[in-house]
């Protein structure tokens, strides 16, 4: 699982220097919003949902793009785990959901560019309040900080549901909801 809150540039990041992440197949969620843009968000959020359970029902290898900001995204791991897939989560943070704001305004396809602004941050929050419980059910990962542009600078690795040190300085946006559920 790719994670990170929307503006993360979770995506073009994957794309173009985490390639060797994708495990299986690739699915993501903003293909359906450019497949069908006349759709609710909420719609599409429901065929997301649905088409990425039916990988874990067939036991399919495959790696998805999400942004944590939703129980669903936890169910999805939680499905996964409960049926023994190797669990590889990579999350992308940035510094704040003023700084991921400004990244999806700044993108002219990027389907919550609209959104207003009370919606973006509570989707920033909900994405770090998630991330604890995700991390308990991956096998591996790393969490990156992704806050200045270039190359993301990783700060944890994540090693059968617990995290371990990569670098000394941890930010806060990742130390407080780390040390408030873990």
């Amino acid at each position: 699982m790719i994670a990170g809150p929307y503006g993360s540039d979770k995506r073009k990041l994957l794309f173009k220097d985490f390639g060797r992440l994708i495990v299986g197949e690739y699915f993501d969620p903003q293909d359906i919003f450019e497949r069908g843009p006349h759709e609710s968000i909420e719609r599409i959020r429901q065929r997301a949902y649905h088409a990425r359970f039916r990988f874990v029902r067939k036991h399919k290898s495959f790696t998805t793009n999400c942004s944590l900001g939703s129980v669903r995204d936890l169910d999805l791991l939680d499905a996964a785990y409960r049926n023994d897939f190797d669990i590889a989560l990579h999350y992308f943070g940035v510094s704040d959901w003023r700084a991921a704001r400004d990244r999806i305004r700044s993108m002219p396809d990027h389907w919550l560019k609209g959104f207003p602004e009370d919606k973006l941050e509570g989707l920033y929050h909900r994405s770090l309040a998630m991330l604890p419980g995700a991390i308990l059910l991956a096998n591996r990962g790393a969490i990156y900080d992704h806050s200045e542009t270039g190359h993301p600078r990783k700060l944890l690795n994540i090693v059968d549901g617990k995290v371990e040190l990569v670098e000394k300085n941890i930010p806060d946006w990742l130390l407080s909801p780390l040390t408030r559920c873990l």
